[in-house]
């Protein structure tokens, strides 16, 4: 047996030797998703509210930044995803291919 399967195996708690018992439930595994708290849901509508203002007045790096926190904490959420799209257009000019490995770093 490889390293990585008796790994996976004592991570679970199991023996690999030794098959679970049918009749015996098994644990649930809390992995799926949960609902987000009211708390969380207003600090992300309070960054997406921040970052529409500073793309607003052309901060689209900024505006990144918060559009990036609101999707990494609600990814369902299809209007964070649109708006941080649109942003990254309007960052690099809509140009189909980003800042490019040899674009040099802004100097503010």
């Amino acid at each position: 047996m490889g390293y990585y399967r008796l790994f996976r195996f004592s991570e679970k708690g199991l023996n690999p030797n030794v098959a679970p018992n049918p009749t015996q439930p098994m644990a649930s595994d809390n992995t799926g998703r949960q609902p987000i708290s009211p708390a969380v849901r207003r600090r992300l509508q309070q960054c997406f509210e921040h970052g529409s203002r500073s793309a607003a007045k052309n901060d689209f790096d900024y505006a990144t930044n918060m559009f990036q926190t609101c999707v990494a904490g609600d990814p369902s959420n299809q209007i964070y995803i649109k708006q941080f799209l649109a942003n990254l257009c309007k960052r690099y000019n809509d140009n189909k291919k980003g800042a490019g490995f040899t674009s040099a770093p802004k100097l503010n």
